[in-house]
């Protein structure tokens, strides 16, 4: 014990503090007081201290803090009698200060060790929710003092305050709650004690300003303090640490997976307070039953890195460490008793030191690891790992929301590319579905009722690339073309390295050879003789060349070259279809993206249903009216705006394609295509084909007409009514174009399309007739 004066910053104090007195007095009294009242052993105590203070006249006045020096012996009795009775002196952070005061004239040594020398490392941090200053929460301690003793009003105030220390060494943060002990205090006014309105109090109780107002009607330095405060420091690290890692776990799931990683290993480390000890993190995400990796590298890396490097069973160690996950700890994986674990190999090349695996479970089901380990040289021990014991439960929570947010995450994916619900319909959907649930739960017969949305206007766009089936044939002939000269030139060195002109079977592959480069040549390869070609090219020359490289190693080389290149999807013998298939994918990409961009700005308009269809291009159905926007009044203007939209994305995609020609590997050209429908049709869900369609026979003439007009051609001409660099409009009547000419007139004064409108016929075609067609450019 000490027994010297230590003055605390008084920075830290409110600028207007009542005056503080230092007396033995209120602490005699609070003697006097419990000697009557009680009949406990702990009041013999307790008669033996009042005792030896009227024996050794301890004055109940005021004094001096250098005066209460005098008097250790009555220190050391306040000590035994207020300090916690079961822990050692050398562990307790106790100590006596005046009423409020930043000095301690007596105390343990760790106190004073604690605030003579880490005072300025220390840092003020309110936990437990308290969003207030350290001057602030002093000021309402004081003001609940006042309240409590001379008013008879509670004021709900913490006493606890928390500091954070950071070792200079290590940079990991401990942490330390202040209670003060305020009972031997006594408070009186200097003054007749002002009235108070308690009415308005308890109306602010709550609120900021209560403090604010107490400031007003009661000034600090009318009242004084007189006393003893008693202070106890206790090191409350683990509880910040568990509080911070739930509140780690409440953060909005969209927060950065890999930054709560880090963040929880951070406080894992200031609760052990050990900086050679790493961590990593590994939540049990799985596919399919089969472990995933979830996330990049967090922490050291460890769990990631020995992944793959140790096989058991042909399954990766984690994945057999995952089926029946248990703790497993070596301080030394290098000593010679732990060699002999085959578990520990993969660390021990990693240069791992000691190392624990402590298995996290929620429910009873396994839901990930944490791996606690240091590098060679260094070690830990099993103390180590019970300081983890509060922290495990809210980290477990925490991997059980991570993989909860990866499961609806490939949900998410799944529905949106797969099985996708539009958001503008999934209110539909939920009130079904809950229909049916309630049912169900009640056990009453229901079926599941149809989903249908009637009287809601159509329209249909298409971009389609330009001749594609074409190009295709074209890219397929190349490559056969360029594959069968190589073959032709390898079957030639054959023959010329085995003299083998008298071979039937040489003779008949050179000769079959020749005749489907000629046929290619001419043009003249169809569809039926398609199958054949793929059996001499796959099939009948293969097995020849397999044949004669096991025979002649010195041409060896040759046909391995040639049938490795046969393999190789991205080779040579592929390019053309490559290339082509490359350019395809770029201009439907930048198209996709274009239009996911479009819709999700327009339905904060105006909510609709989108659906788009992947063809050699993208078509869509786009479905808007009063039955789809739930809670929305839908008028004749909202149509306009989507139809003006659909015409001004048309013109923007022909853009989009136009810019791409010159990037892509093949120039592809694309043509777009507008159906104008304009009488509302009904559509429902269909569960065989997971979308919408129309119903009534009305409508199905609708649908039909999409899938045919495609290819449509003007009538009499021959030519094809899609044409790139030009927007075709197909329509039944003139006035289906009411909504859209003053739109094209519109487009076409801003420089977007061409001045010139053509008004074309269109062949008939079955169960089609009477459809016409306007058709413009489009400026670039």
């Amino acid at each position: 014990m000490k027994n010297t004066i230590l003055k605390i910053s008084e920075n830290r104090l409110m600028q207007a503090m009542p005056q503080m007195n230092l007396s033995f007095g209120p602490f005699i009294k609070y003697l006097e007081k419990f000697t009557t009242e009680e009949s406990s052993y702990k009041a013999s105590q307790y008669y033996s201290l009042l005792t030896y203070i009227r024996q050794h006249d301890i004055p109940s006045h005021d004094i001096t803090i250098h005066e209460a020096q005098q008097y250790e012996t009555l220190l050391e009795y306040l000590y035994s009698l207020l300090s916690p009775p079961l822990v050692p002196e050398k562990l307790l952070v106790w100590g006596i200060s005046p009423p409020m005061s930043p000095s301690i004239f007596y105390g343990t040594d760790l106190i004073y060790d604690l605030f003579e020398k880490d005072w300025d490392n220390l840092s003020y941090s309110p936990i437990g929710g308290a969003e207030v200053k350290e001057q602030d929460e002093i000021l309402h301690v004081t003001y609940a003092l006042i309240l409590q003793r001379l008013y008879d009003f509670q004021v709900p105030v913490k006493t606890a305050k928390c500091y954070a220390h950071t070792n200079s060494q290590t940079g990991l943060q401990h942490f330390y709650a202040v209670d003060l002990n305020v009972d031997f205090i006594e408070v009186t006014c200097q003054t007749e004690l002002p009235k108070l309105d308690f009415g308005k109090l308890y109306n602010h109780l709550n609120s900021e300003d209560f403090f604010e107002i107490l400031k007003k009607e009661l000034p600090l330095d009318l009242f004084v303090l007189r006393g003893i405060t008693v202070i106890n420091v206790v090191d409350v690290t683990t509880q910040v640490a568990v509080a911070q890692i739930k509140e780690i776990t409440q953060k909005p799931t969209d927060t950065l997976e890999n930054e709560s990683y880090d963040e929880v290993i951070q406080v894992l480390k200031m609760l052990l307070q050990n900086n050679t000890i790493e961590f990593d993190l590994l939540p049990f995400c799985r596919v399919n039953n089969q472990l995933v990796k979830s996330h990049t590298q967090t922490g050291s890396g460890i769990l990631l890195q020995v992944w793959d490097s140790q096989l058991v069973h042909d399954s990766p160690l984690i994945d057999a460490y995952a089926t029946t996950p248990t703790f497993l700890f070596s301080p030394d994986i290098w000593d010679n008793n732990e060699k002999t674990v085959d578990t520990f190999e993969p660390f021990r090349k990693a240069n791992v030191g000691s190392i624990a695996l402590l298995p996290l479970f929620y429910d009873t089901q396994p839901v990930g690891v944490i791996c606690m380990h240091t590098w060679k040289g260094h070690t830990f021990d099993e103390k180590k790992l019970s300081a983890l014991e509060s922290v495990l439960m809210p980290i477990a929570q925490l991997f059980k929301s991570r993989i909860d947010k990866f499961n609806l995450a490939l949900d998410t994916i799944i529905k949106e590319r797969f099985t996708y619900i539009h958001p503008t319909v999934q209110w539909k959907f939920n009130e079904i579905a809950w229909h049916y649930l309630y049912h169900k739960k009640n056990h009453t017969t229901e079926n599941i009722s149809p989903i249908r949305f009637s009287e809601v206007f159509p329209l249909y766009g298409a971009i389609d690339i330009r001749n594609s089936t074409v190009e295709r044939n074209l890219a397929e002939q190349a490559d056969l073309q360029y594959q069968l000269e190589r073959l032709y030139e390898v079957l030639t060195t054959v023959q010329s390295y085995t003299h083998s002109d008298t071979s039937r079977t040489m003779q008949e592959l050179l000769f079959t050879c020749k005749k489907w480069i000629k046929l290619l040549a001419e043009e003249k390869l169809d569809n039926s003789e398609k199958g054949n070609l793929e059996f001499f090219l796959n099939t009948d020359s293969t097995d020849y060349l397999h044949h004669i490289a096991q025979q002649e190693p010195l041409i060896r080389e040759d046909i391995v070259e040639y049938l490795q290149a046969l393999q190789d999807k991205q080779g040579l013998f592929y390019q053309n279809r490559q290339q082509l298939e490359y350019s395809m994918q770029q201009i439907n990409i930048s198209l996709n993206e274009y239009l996911e961009a479009e819709t999700k700005t327009i339905q904060k308009h105006y909510p609709f249903y989108f659906e788009k269809f992947r063809t050699d291009g993208i078509e869509y159905d786009i479905y808007i009216g009063q039955s789809i926007a739930q809670g929305k009044t839908f008028t004749r203007f909202h149509l306009k705006d989507i139809r003006l939209w659909q015409l001004s994305s048309m013109i923007a995609m022909a853009k989009i394609t136009q810019q791409l020609v010159e990037k892509l590997p093949k120039p592809l050209y694309t043509t777009q295509l507008i159906f104008i429908h304009n009488h509302p049709v009904d559509i429902c869900f269909r569960e065989d084909e997971k979308r919408f369609d129309v119903e009534g026979a009305y409508n199905i003439r609708y649908q039909m007409a999409k899938k045919r007009i495609d290819k449509v051609h003007i009538d009499g001409t021959g030519e094809r009514l899609t044409q790139p660099n030009t927007i075709a409009l197909i329509y039944s009547h003139k006035k289906d174009l009411v909504d859209y000419l003053p739109f094209i007139k519109y487009l076409q004064e801003t420089k977007q399309l061409e001045a010139s409108l053509e008004d074309l016929a269109l062949e008939e075609m079955q169960g089609l007739s009477g459809l016409r067609a306007i058709r413009v450019r489009v400026v670039y």
